[in-house]
């Protein structure tokens, strides 16, 4: 009996082990911005008032329409399956230096250097589309909002 048991282990970790590779296909898993798509338009505008350090198209990690404009307040009472945030948005020189804020950029930061927003970090679209990302710069503590992106 113990080595029928051993024999169904088997199996069922063979066949674990398959439904398990089988889902890594390299497709794209759901878009978790839902019907607004990604961080592109239409869910995102171009910000032309952010500061120009951030969008002036002098370098890599400053291009022009870099910055996107801010997402909808959470409390919002607006539309559906909308992407929002109650955190403090920025686009200006220094904004994310303090904690709990957020921006939406093309890039932050790249092998060549690093924005105005917040120099020393280094990021960037990495899907190709041309879209944006949400650059955070978490709660200091408990007393703040934890959800800093949700869709409404």
């Amino acid at each position: 009996m113990k080595k029928f048991y051993t024999i169904i282990l088997t199996v069922a970790s063979l066949y674990s082990y398959q439904i398990t590779s089988a889902q890594c296909t390299g497709v794209k898993g759901p878009n978790l911005l839902g019907a607004k798509g990604t961080f592109s338009t239409p869910a995102i505008t171009i910000n032309n008032s952010a500061d120009k350090c951030t969008k002036s198209g002098s370098a890599t990690y400053n291009p022009i329409g870099n910055v996107g404009m801010a997402l909808t307040g959470c409390t919002a009472t607006i539309g559906n399956v909308i992407p929002c945030s109650d955190y403090t948005y920025t686009a200006a020189s220094g904004g994310l230096q303090p904690e709990f804020t957020y921006s939406i950029v093309k890039t932050i930061g790249d092998a060549s250097g690093g924005n105005c927003l917040k120099s020393d970090w280094k990021g960037s679209d990495h899907t190709g589309d041309g879209g944006y990302f949400m650059a955070v710069n978490g709660a200091p503590s408990i007393g703040f909002s934890p959800v800093f992106y949700q869709i409404k």
